[in-house]
């Protein structure tokens, strides 16, 4: 860590994840389809194109962390620094809490409680022999959770199992492309009637992979 500023490098799997990381004060962003496909050498090369002595990387994803680590090491003329953000919603809560126009180490220590604040909850599709299933699933920290028949079902009840009163207070969605509109209002205000006291916050990520992100903070 060092008192240089950082040029902060989020990943982003989709345009408006990207758009809404870039106005949380990244500098740039690793575009692609899944966390899961980056490798070392992907996160080397965006390090070296920033041009920056400094670097600060948002992985957001479980896999993606060990190749920005990995990516870390082999860059000995840039100093590189990996938060600890192996979600999305852990990526959006980190850029949240940081403070512009800050030091390399500040930023680093003001990331890490907006990561261990939040809760992250990821609803994707089942797949199976190389196909979807037609059921989806709610992921937080590595768990899996309510089983159901759309991504809206599996949303409220992993919602309903992970919400804790005492301590969050925003629901924050990131919708994926495949999202209708329809969809994206029912569920909002499914979440507005059981939660009158959280404020409900939604942007449209566009990502493909993942029906909905969701930050409990």
């Amino acid at each position: 860590m060092n008192n240089e500023n950082a040029f902060i490098l989020a990943t982003s799997t989709g345009e408006g994840i990207s758009e809404l990381f870039l106005e949380l004060g990244a500098d740039a962003v690793l575009p692609c389809a899944s966390t899961d496909s980056l490798s070392d050498g992907d996160f080397a090369s965006a390090i070296l194109a920033s041009g920056s002595r400094c670097v600060l990387l948002l992985p957001n994803g479980e896999s993606a962390y060990e190749s920005a680590e990995g990516a870390a090491r082999s860059c000995d003329s840039i100093r590189v620094s990996v938060l600890p953000t192996r979600s999305f919603a852990e990526g959006y809560a980190a850029l949240a809490a940081m403070p512009r126009g800050e030091s390399t180490a500040e930023l680093y220590r003001a990331a890490l409680p907006g990561i261990s604040s939040v809760t992250p909850i990821d609803i994707v599709r089942e797949w199976g022999q190389g196909c979807f299933f037609g059921q989806y699933s709610a992921i937080s920290h590595g768990e899996r959770y309510s089983l159901a028949g759309s991504a809206e079902a599996a949303l409220l009840e992993s919602v309903e199992r992970l919400f804790d009163k005492e301590k969050h207070r925003i629901i924050t969605l990131i919708v994926g492309k495949g999202v209708t509109n329809a969809r994206r209002v029912f569920v909002t205000e499914r979440l507005m009637e059981i939660y009158p006291d959280a404020q409900i916050i939604v942007y449209i990520g566009g990502q493909t992979a993942t029906e909905y992100y969701i930050a409990l903070r």
